[in-house]
């Protein structure tokens, strides 16, 4: 509903694309986003800028990420790539 205030909710946020394009959906209908809920915060080097809308998280997960393999430390030392599953 037009002036209706959304807390906008996902379950994780990297880029926020997602959250992104939901906000400009519901702005459109006349909402208007007050603030946005995430399980997990895992921001990469093209995380979306909200601005001072409040972030709320339960976890933040701190990743390195690399364009390619001659930026990676790692790589570099000929240390092997591990695949870990949960």
């Amino acid at each position: 509903m037009p002036g209706e205030k959304v807390v906008l909710v996902d379950d994780i946020l990297r880029t926020g694309g997602k959250l992104a394009e939901l906000k400009s959906l519901v702005e459109s209908k006349g909402g208007q986003v007050v603030g946005l809920a995430v399980v997990i915060y895992q921001p990469t080097p093209q995380t979306h800028d909200f601005g001072s809308l409040p972030l709320y998280y339960l976890a933040e997960l701190d990743a390195t990420y690399y364009r390619d393999a001659a930026s990676c430390d790692l790589c570099q030392k000929g240390v092997p790539i591990e695949k870990v599953w949960v």
